[in-house]
């Protein structure tokens, strides 16, 4: 189920107050443990970044990491539960500024060997799946 405009626009004032709290010089670091909602979330931020920078924002998946990529910064989502891992069919996924799909892919959270969520980006107009 897609998200109102009403609630992108939360997600992304409460990201973007929380967010300075985080700056570094060389970029961001904010750990949390990540469920598929939030991996949703997190992607639907992304999406918004692009859009409102008018720039590419990529998203770089590592075993524990989900890495946003924006205009030389890094922003960098680390799990912190020991069982989970993060595992993708692209090592880069993203989104061009006209909020279409650079980089298509999905996104699987692996608990205990089976898999938690998973969350697709679509081929073309960007559409944001979770399963």
């Amino acid at each position: 189920m897609p998200l109102s405009i009403i609630e992108l626009l939360i997600i992304v004032s409460l990201f973007s107050s929380i967010l300075p709290m985080f700056t570094k010089i060389s970029g961001f670091h904010i750990e949390r443990k990540l469920s598929k909602y939030e991996t949703f979330a997190l992607i639907q931020v992304s999406k918004q970044l692009a859009i409102s920078n008018d720039t590419d924002c990529e998203i770089i998946i590592q075993d524990k990491n989900i890495n946003l990529s924006l205009n030389q910064q890094l922003l960098i989502y680390k799990l912190t539960d020991p069982k989970t891992s993060i595992i993708s069919n692209r090592k880069k996924l993203g989104f061009k500024p006209n909020s279409n799909t650079k980089y298509s892919g999905t996104i699987s959270l692996i608990k205990e060997n089976e898999t938690s969520g998973k969350v697709s980006i679509g081929v073309g107009n960007g559409e944001i799946r979770i399963k």
